[in-house]
């Protein structure tokens, strides 16, 4: 069986070209793979660009969005001590914390399709 296989490699084996075209051809091809790992690399670097972005600009609109709640609290109108509030009245509390877990589900959008671009350190060639 090995003997055949190598028999059918040998017939099938292409015939020596031009050494001159081979070079240029084998040329060709390497500034072709050259351009692709350049344009990977490209990419890579406009991505994790993109990644420090986002952080910062999280950072500063979650730094706004908290300054802003510290900032300008809920005024809720006086009421007498003795008073007690209806049932599933909204408070600061539950609006904190609605914002809070809306911050939390958009930053975990964000940051679970950047990690798994992060993952992808193998290069293509």
């Amino acid at each position: 069986m090995e003997n055949e296989i190598k028999e059918f490699f040998r017939q099938t084996a292409p015939k020596p070209s031009d050494p001159t075209a081979f070079r240029l051809e084998l040329n060709a091809r390497l500034a072709a793979v050259e351009s692709v790992k350049a344009y990977h690399d490209r990419e890579v670097r406009r991505l994790r660009r993109i990644r420090r972005l986002t952080f910062v600009a999280g950072l500063l609109l979650g730094g706004a969005a908290a300054a802003w709640f510290i900032l300008h609290p809920v005024r809720l109108p006086e009421l007498p001590l003795d008073t007690r509030l209806p049932e599933g009245a909204s408070t600061v509390g539950a609006s904190l914390i609605s914002w809070g877990v809306a911050c939390l589900v958009v930053g975990l959008a964000i940051f679970f399709p950047l990690r798994s671009l992060r993952r992808q350190k193998k290069i293509l060639f």
